[in-house]
């Protein structure tokens, strides 16, 4: 099954501290934990401005901010040792696929939780595959924007998954020429006429093309 994770952290050069991560299961569970461990002193000033406030143990009405209890309140202000024995029972003995966005510095702090690379559990693999990377070989296929707020792990981690069903039915479109894959292919404007701005199906193989896949003009939430 497919994984959709997403951290916030603070770093300083060879050094990352997790401050919350979050998994979004392919089949819609979810998993939110913030870190009783991280210290505010090794943030920056952007992390202190755009993470540290929306952590959820720092609310007034934590009950407000619940908003990844699915699974009878899966997380929560643990050490981050005790967050990865969450993540293990959260995952289970499922054979894991883990995905994510810029995800290099997120995989790190998050195998972390288990130690080296090499402790991580028996049959998880050793990497993480990265949405960016799979749009930008898709042709670059633009992602509508994410209306909810960024930089909370769980938001991320929730458009994660939509941007990646979003690819996937991109992934899914073929040239009906030829058969084969049909990707993205975005036309700038002229500057006088920026109504004109369109992506359209362009097949790799043949001349084939066709206006029908729609812009990335809607929002992923």
């Amino acid at each position: 099954m497919k994984y959709f994770i997403d951290t916030e952290f603070a770093e300083e050069p060879c050094r990352i501290e997790l401050i919350s991560l979050a998994i979004v299961a392919e089949d819609g569970r979810e998993f939110y934990a913030e870190s009783s461990d991280f210290k505010d002193e090794i943030a920056n000033d952007w992390v202190k401005k755009n993470v540290l406030p929306k952590l959820w143990h720092r609310q007034t009405d934590k009950s407000k901010y619940n908003v990844w209890i699915r699974d009878g309140g899966v997380g929560g202000l643990m050490k981050k040792q005790e967050i990865g024995g969450a993540v293990r029972r959260f995952i289970a003995c499922d054979k894991p696929e883990f995905w994510g966005w810029f995800a290099d510095y997120d995989w790190v702090v998050f195998c972390w939780l288990f130690g080296a690379m090499v402790d991580l559990p028996k049959g998880w693999p050793m990497y993480c595959r990265d949405i960016k990377q799979w749009a930008d070989q898709l042709g670059g296929i633009p992602l509508p924007d994410q209306t909810s707020d960024e930089h909370h792990a769980l938001l991320d981690a929730r458009w994660n998954k939509k941007a990646f069903e979003y690819l996937q039915k991109g992934k899914e479109l073929t040239c009906p020429e030829c058969g084969a894959y049909a990707y993205i292919e975005s036309h700038s404007p002229a500057s006088d006429h920026p109504e004109c701005s369109t992506d359209r199906l362009q097949c790799e193989v043949c001349d084939w093309h066709s206006d029908e896949w729609p812009s990335a003009g809607g929002d992923l939430e």
